[in-house]
């Protein structure tokens, strides 16, 4: 993944740091486009990135969070 120019390393580190952990999660399953993936705490960081990443990759998502 490339870092646009103007984006500081504070700004890219935490990204990069749950985008990165998000994309090894999602590439490990295994899953093909079309089938689905349960995703447990939805309404946080990292599952907001691995939403974006299943939903580019065709994957069919069951979002899921306890809060309000």
């Amino acid at each position: 993944m490339r870092i646009p120019d103007g984006v500081s390393d504070e700004e890219a580190g935490p990204m990069m740091y749950g985008g990165v952990t998000a994309y090894v999660a999602c590439k490990r399953s295994a899953a093909r486009p079309g089938q689905w993936v349960v995703l447990p705490g939805a309404g946080g960081g990292l599952a907001h990135f691995a939403i974006q990443y299943a939903k580019a990759n065709g994957l069919r998502i069951i979002a899921i969070d306890t809060g309000k």
